[in-house]
């Protein structure tokens, strides 16, 4: 079983928005707070979830 961190599932959940139209080319991207707010994780899991999703773009 393989398990992914809070982080990594973020990023995953903002690719799917972005796979599915929800968010486009040139959108911007919810703050930390929306995110943190939205997902339920501490706003440092969502920076690392940022940094993620940046290097790997």
């Amino acid at each position: 079983m393989f398990y992914y961190t809070k982080y990594q599932q973020l990023v995953s959940a903002v690719l799917n928005t972005i796979k599915h139209g929800v968010l486009k080319k040139g959108d911007v991207m919810p703050s930390i707070n929306e995110l943190s707010f939205e997902y339920e994780i501490s706003r440092i899991t969502i920076g690392k979830g940022i940094c993620l999703f940046l290097n790997n773009r």
